[in-house]
């Protein structure tokens, strides 16, 4: 571990690290009066009440107005290398310039947040970062407001039922096939719902009501070159800036393109990282021989973990299961062989999804030519649901529910493509952000692409460079050509081959009878 901050910390909560619970809108509670003792940290704010256990959360006035800017979360700016507190206090500053400066400021900020606003006597404003990657579960009690970390937090506060919804996909069988998550924004909890990426919230006494904000401009296509050289150096910045925390870093490498694109960039900054993969099972083996390769050519600090199933702690499944989810639930042994094999370390995990964003993921996943933009045609993109009105009927409408809240027609009159917004607002912001609370429990996950103005950016190239790796790959040559010494693992054995034709045959099939 490096760093000069102490690297352990005693385990004083059954809650994880990045947990927090917001009141607001109410009659205020006492200062330092929490709803249980399992909260580390309390902030009171007029109107509003914030328990947290987050290593980072920095409060500043807005200039000019009675309102202040609450960041939790760690947050830097990879464009003028400010972070923490003082890009808070840049973020503040462009509030007075108005909406869309504001949200175009937060678009240059990278790391894994929520920002609020509190104005007096004009409510509270809630915006996530890129890609929602630290969640934003919300519930409306009467007229106050209350967010969370979790549903559960809020199923708890306000003693709900679950939600009817999810409550029989979660007895289905098909539900259990593959990546689980809730559809749309719903959560396991009747009335909780979660903020998606490109959304914010605002609540006051009027109620609440839900705003997108990106995009709203036509997209422009830029000459790839100019975009490889902007994201590379933003890429290689944000190392700069993780550093500066002084924290233990690690960062979790595999054989794909995007693990190895995070690889490039911490060029500069190797030795402050402590680097590992996952070996195991065939598919993970094959991760590792690559990385253990890789690591010997480069001289990392690297260690091949042998993933195990961990000792038998009923307690442990119990608390997960309670605070997760019965959807993430059978998760509960992989994340804690990882707690016991790392320890709990204030510091950084850095992890390697959300590109895929700018990758054409789900043309290429499907085999796509043309799908229209509906309700209809997300369902068997969510799950292959089975071939009844009465699953269709049912999934289709808390899609559409949140198609029409969150404006999602503008995509797609924007000139964007709708199926990678699909991918980066319903599977990146409601599935991956669940993934990334998995290391909540020992550190600090942190993605160096979750940047909106970097992912606006790889948007912008042509298409034939996003249809395949190479924009990936030029953006790997341009911080690290060593990198590239090694060919990467092809994720498309047999198995990937025959799971990618089954699915697009599903999909060809489905639309026809439901689309």
């Amino acid at each position: 571990m490096n760093g000069s901050e102490p690297a352990y910390r005693p385990v004083s909560s059954d809650l994880p690290r990045n947990a927090y619970l917001i009141v607001a809108g109410g009659a205020d509670q006492p200062s330092g009066q929490g709803p249980d003792e399992r909260f580390e940290h309390v902030l009171s704010l007029p109107g509003v009440q914030i328990w947290h256990t987050l290593d980072d959360c920095d409060v500043v006035p807005v200039p000019g107005g009675e309102a202040s800017m609450i960041a939790l979360g760690h947050l830097y700016n990879p464009f003028n290398g400010h972070l923490g507190r003082e890009a808070l206090k840049d973020l503040a500053a462009s509030w007075a310039r108005g909406l869309d400066a504001f949200f175009t400021a937060a678009g240059e900020l990278s790391g894994r947040f929520v920002l609020l606003v509190s104005e007096e006597g004009k409510g509270l404003r809630v915006v996530p970062d890129a890609c929602a990657s630290l969640p934003i579960a919300y519930a409306l009690d009467d007229r106050q407001l209350v967010l969370s970390s979790h549903a559960e937090l809020i199923r708890t506060r306000l003693s709900l039922p679950g939600d009817a919804t999810v409550t029989r996909l979660l007895g289905s069988r098909f539900y259990r096939m593959g990546i689980r998550h809730c559809p749309a924004d719903l959560t396991e909890v009747e009335g909780v719902r979660l903020l998606t990426p490109n959304i914010s919230l605002h609540h006051d006494a009027g109620g609440l009501a839900l705003q997108r904000f990106y995009p709203t401009r036509e997209r422009v296509e830029r000459p790839v070159e100019e975009v490889v050289d902007a994201v590379a150096s933003a890429l290689g910045a944000s190392f700069d800036c993780l550093v500066r925390y002084r924290r233990p870093m690690t960062c979790a490498l595999s054989g794909g393109v995007d693990s190895r694109v995070s690889l490039a960039a911490t060029v500069g900054n190797r030795e402050a990282i402590r680097f590992f993969t996952f070996s195991g099972d065939h598919k993970r083996e094959r991760d590792a021989v690559c990385t253990r390769a890789l690591a010997d050519r480069l001289s990392l600090n690297f260690e091949d973990i042998e993933l195990l199933r961990p000792s038998p702690d009923d307690a442990f499944r119990q608390r997960y299961r309670r605070l997760q989810g019965k959807t993430r639930a059978p998760n509960a042994d992989t994340v804690l062989f990882r707690t016991h094999h790392f320890g709990t370390f204030k510091g950084f995990e850095i992890r390697s999804c959300i590109s895929e964003i700018a990758r054409n993921f789900m043309r290429r996943k499907f085999h796509i030519r043309h799908l229209p933009m509906t309700a209809h045609a997300m369902v068997p993109l969510y799950k292959r649901v089975p071939f009844m009105a009465s699953w269709h009927r049912l999934i289709a409408g808390a899609f559409d529910d949140w198609f029409r809240r969150t404006e999602f027609e503008r995509v797609e009159r924007c000139g964007y493509d709708w199926l990678d917004f699909y991918y980066w607002e319903v599977r990146v912001g409601t599935w991956q952000s669940q993934v990334l609370q998995d290391s909540d429990y020992y550190c600090s996950p942190t993605v160096i692409f979750n940047n909106r103005t970097l992912l606006d950016m790889m948007l912008s190239v042509p298409e034939v460079y996003r249809s395949t790796d190479e924009l990936q790959r030029m953006i790997i040559e341009r911080l690290d050509p060593a990198v590239m010494q090694l060919p990467m693992v092809k994720n498309f054995g047999r198995k990937a081959a025959i799971r990618e034709f089954l699915e697009s045959s599903y999909l060809k099939a489905y639309m026809p009878i439901f689309g």
